[in-house]
């Protein structure tokens, strides 16, 4: 099947942004590991940054995840609605998701504006922190443009085709 050329380049910038903020992460916990032990100094702000980075890297997981469709969902009443509307239940939990995901995004750019209205900054390095919302916002949306343009991926095998 083929798929949307954005929904394609949005999997795929999500991809990159999850290899580049889990590589600086990694880096930034071994360098602070052997700062302690060879010179019994933590890296100034090395968790406050970890932080910042981590909430864009789950943003972009988050387009992975609408790709791969392999959210965590409670599934506790997912009989009862198969159930009720066996035809339209797949479609009902997938309007679900994506109203969802639009949700979080909208909230996480509203958050945004707010933060760099108000030049809100980190506790530690005093970095302003709106910027950070707005890509999180801005990812999260990402992932549910996936989700309804129908980027569905398979398996790795069929992801490299």
């Amino acid at each position: 099947m083929q798929h949307p050329g954005f929904a394609r380049a949005l999997y795929v910038f999500g991809q990159v942004v999850c290899v580049l903020g889990a590589t600086f992460i990694i880096l930034l916990t071994v360098i602070g590991v052997l700062m302690r032990s060879g010179f019994n100094k933590a890296i100034f702000g090395g968790d406050e940054l970890t932080n910042l980075v981590l909430a864009p890297l789950i943003g972009a997981g988050l387009i992975l995840v609408s790709a791969l469709r392999i959210h965590i969902r409670v599934d506790l009443f997912e009989s009862g609605l198969k159930r009720r509307w066996p035809r339209g239940h797949a479609q009902w939990v997938s309007g679900f998701d994506v109203l969802g995901t639009l949700a979080l995004g909208v909230l996480l750019l509203l958050h945004a504006w707010h933060t760099l209205k108000t030049q809100e900054t980190s506790v530690v390095l005093e970095w302003p922190v709106g910027g950070f919302y707005l890509a999180t916002g801005l990812l999260v949306l990402g992932g549910a443009c996936v989700h309804i343009l129908g980027l569905h991926v398979l398996s790795v095998e069929e992801d490299r085709a």
